[in-house]
């Protein structure tokens, strides 16, 4: 009986994909959390600053998510 070798062609991501989308979710929420302290602190236009740097990282950390949610085999 002769046996036959499967390969499994899965996708690998690796360790830097995974800590980025990490770290920029954490930063992104830090960012968001010290909201309060940025307006009395930074003033008006410096917390636009701050919400636009936060969705700066949250926009493509979404993406990333979503890429490697739609490469997953949905059972």
């Amino acid at each position: 009986m002769t046996k036959t070798k499967t390969s499994s062609a899965g996708h690998g991501f690796g360790t830097a994909p995974v800590f980025l989308a990490a770290i920029s979710t954490i930063l992104g929420a830090i960012l968001f959390l010290r909201f309060g302290y940025a307006v009395a602190h930074a003033g008006m236009l410096g917390s636009i600053l701050i919400i636009l740097i936060g969705h700066a990282i949250t926009i493509p950390t979404a993406l990333a998510i979503a890429e490697i949610a739609t490469n997953l085999k949905v059972e």
